[in-house]
């Protein structure tokens, strides 16, 4: 008996949803075939109004970017134009206050403060160097803790070539790297053979 209950109101249920499901169907079909042109018309412009919009919304986003893009460009020139003329305004401190160094070292004056501001521009050392290569003595002698001049003969020998090119007597060298360090070099060679450095 039980199992034929169970069978019962399992049909019922199943006839109910197959009821419930048919009349949705019916339904469905005649909302759809009496709105069927208007619903084709309303997805129809809602396309043709959607694709200006998207369109609009992409040229206006690439705009702006183009914008910032030329913004930024515009800046970082100017920091480089800036920066280039900083940098310009150093190599040419550097080179005239080496100009006088050289002439104090080849001369054997000293002049007061002076030690000081080459240090404030980072020199580490103004060296006297004779015909043969030899260190001879020091200008502006290098700070506690620096290393003074350990080139080799061939870099001075280089050093000394450089020299020779420059148009006003005084050249800067490539970087070097000099005892595992990074160095720039200024150089100025006098009549008599001597090499400042």
């Amino acid at each position: 008996m039980s199992s034929s209950s169970t069978t019962g109101v399992s049909d019922t249920k199943l006839t109910l949803l197959q009821r419930l499901v048919g009349r949705t169907r019916r339904s469905f079909a005649v909302l759809v075939s009496g709105y069927r042109l208007q619903l084709a018309l309303f997805l129809a412009l809602m396309f043709i109004s959607a694709v200006p919009v998207l369109l609009l919304a992409a040229w206006v986003q690439s705009d702006a970017l183009d914008k910032e893009v030329r913004s930024v460009t515009e800046k970082h020139l100017l920091l480089a134009r800036n920066l280039s003329g900083v940098l310009e305004r150093y190599v040419t401190d550097v080179r005239e206050t080496f100009r006088v160094a050289s002439y104090n070292g080849h001369d054997g004056t000293a002049v007061g403060g002076f030690d000081k501001l080459l240090r404030e521009l980072n020199v580490r050392y103004v060296a006297v160097v004779n015909s043969e290569n030899d260190l001879e003595r020091y200008v502006t002698p290098p700070q506690e803790g620096v290393q003074g001049m350990f080139l080799r003969y061939g870099e001075i020998v280089a050093l000394r070539e450089l020299a020779r090119a420059a148009p006003d007597g005084i050249a800067i060298s490539d970087l070097l790297r000099v005892n595992n360090e990074p160095l720039f070099f200024i150089v100025r060679e006098f009549s008599d053979g001597v090499l400042i450095l």
